[in-house]
């Protein structure tokens, strides 16, 4: 499945943000792979290169030791690279690539429980700054949850009691929180095989003892382990969204009235609503806002376009109503948003009709925010645009 199909499923079951962590996960794999397959190639470039020495060296001794003469030796096989005309020690990039590959490889598991968190939990998700793996897995153990989503709830389970999944969880604990787990390389002069090992450590908290690792036989079966477990939770992601549990009164597109005067002494305003679906007071406590717009393009070619919701107040229009100022209600952005390249459904929470008897659309007049703030024809949000300024109405009607 293509990232457009993807995010064209998730959007289908109001989840859409849920793309950015399964691309995120992917990445992080990406990065897995090209630190296996790098780590692979300086490998053999140090068996190559310390062959030809050995084979050299060998034929050296057989010639001195027809002349009997004593070999000596004043030359070692060089091992280092070159990077970007900078030479380095193939042995400091391996072990580099090898903390790194341990790293991305974690990296790509709490990634997937972002992911977890967002298709499936959706407008209940835990805050993003809280998820990772540890924190989702004791999240689908819990009862509600584990009903919910037994397949979700038993893919964290097997990878939690994988030996791979504590391997790698172990080692970057160890480097990341107490010190480095430096590797061994040794090169057997006249032997067949170089070797790099991760020494033996123990990690006190879960009692286990870990033993010594040759680097190049473990990290393509941790690789292997990596792969399956992302290929298995798409399996079950795809199939959890499909219940749409969580994704109640999630919008994707709100409306914009504009209006500015020339002949008026008061400022211009904008404000963004949507149409009141019942009577307000019946209408849901909360609402969660992301602007996503499935586009299709010629060809047969669709993908979906999305920004987060920069509205602090989304007003409610009566329903039914013609007159643009026929307001019944209010959300207010329940916090803050800044500039971030994380797609969030943003919540809002209903609001008191009235402030100190001040009409809605006065209040709306007077939102320091959107006084003079204009807004073009775009993907996100219909414009409608009340004015007798000839300029604004043609930069109003230009697409973005």
């Amino acid at each position: 499945m293509t990232k457009n199909e993807l995010g064209l499923l998730l959007h289908q079951y109001d989840v859409y943000d849920a793309l950015q962590f399964v691309l995120g996960a992917q990445q992080a794999i990406l990065s897995a792979l090209f630190c296996k397959d790098v780590l692979q190639g300086l490998h053999d470039g140090v068996q190559k290169s310390t062959d030809k020495w050995a084979s050299e060296l060998s034929e050296k001794i057989k010639e001195n030791s027809k002349k009997q003469e004593w070999t000596g030796v004043n030359d070692w096989p060089d091992n280092s690279v070159n990077i970007a005309g900078v030479e380095i020690s193939s042995f400091f990039v391996q072990n580099f690539l090898i903390g790194s590959f341990y790293q991305n490889s974690r990296n790509a598991l709490d990634i997937l429980a972002q992911a977890a968190n967002a298709g499936c939990l959706a407008s209940i998700a835990k805050k993003i700054e809280s998820v990772d793996f540890p924190r989702m897995k004791e999240v689908f153990q819990q009862k509600t949850y584990k009903e919910a989503f037994p397949a979700m709830s038993q893919w964290f389970e097997e990878i939690a009691k994988a030996p791979e999944f504590k391997y790698i969880d172990d080692y970057c604990n160890r480097t990341k929180h107490t010190c480095s787990l430096p590797t061994k390389f040794t090169i057997p002069i006249f032997n067949t095989e170089n070797k790099a090992t991760v020494p033996a450590f123990y990690r006190e908290k879960d009692a286990e003892q870990h033993k010594a690792q040759n680097v190049f036989e473990q990290v393509p079966l941790l690789y292997e382990f990596l792969s399956k477990a992302y290929h298995d939770f798409m399996i079950v992601l795809k199939q959890e969204i499909t219940k749409r549990t969580y994704t109640e009164n999630r919008i994707y597109s709100v409306k914009v009235y504009q209006q500015k005067y020339v002949q008026s002494a008061e400022k211009g305003f904008s404000m963004a609503f949507i149409d009141a679906t019942d009577d307000f007071s019946k209408m849901p406590e909360t609402i969660q806002v992301l602007f996503a717009r499935r586009l299709k393009y010629p060809g047969e070619k669709e993908e979906v376009q999305a920004t987060n919701c920069f509205f602090d107040t989304i007003y409610v229009k009566e329903k039914g109503a013609i007159d643009d100022y026929a307001l019944v209600g209010k959300y207010v952005a329940e916090s803050p948003i800044g500039e971030d390249s994380l797609l969030r459904f943003r919540k809002y929470i209903k609001a008191p009709s009235n402030e100190n008897g001040v009409p809605l659309i006065f209040q709306a007049m007077e939102d320091v925010k959107q006084k003079e703030k204009y807004y073009r024809r775009n993907h996100f949000f219909d414009v409608k645009t009340v004015s007798d300024d000839e300029e604004l109405l043609q930069l109003a009607g230009l697409a973005l």
